[in-house]
């Protein structure tokens, strides 16, 4: 775009035109010297390297964030299931009494009272113990 700078109108000779003069900068094509096509040219190479590298740790960072967003995913799904279970497992206290006259084993919780387990005992079980 033509810029404007001054307008300084020279005063007509006799039996010359009548022009207007003013000065102006506009922007035009002018030919690299060699030291500026040397400069341009590293200046090509330097931002090459700093675009390789800077592609570097968005691959790095991409890889990063990826793995966080699979660690959110998977941990709502963990909580999605226990939500829709109602449950989870843990490891809770429990005594296994062996009833011997019966032949009987029971599993109590020891936080609810709760018999969780009886059925038959295995001949092992029935075994007495051999003192030391």
């Amino acid at each position: 775009m033509a810029k404007k700078v001054t307008a300084q109108p020279d005063d007509p000779k006799p039996g010359e035109p009548n022009i207007k003069r003013r000065e102006l900068t506009k922007s035009l094509p002018v030919k690299l010297t060699d030291d500026e096509k040397l400069s341009y040219g590293r200046q090509v190479g330097k931002t090459s390297q700093a675009l390789g590298e800077a592609r570097e740790r968005k691959k790095e960072y991409v890889a990063q964030l990826t793995a966080e967003v699979e660690k959110h995913r998977v941990e709502l799904e963990r909580l999605g299931t226990l939500l829709a279970n109602g449950y989870e497992y843990r490891d809770v206290e429990c005594i296994m009494r062996i009833d011997l006259d019966d032949r009987m084993v029971f599993v109590t919780r020891m936080d609810t009272g709760e018999i969780i387990e009886d059925r038959r005992a295995r001949p092992d079980e029935l075994q007495g113990e051999l003192p030391l």
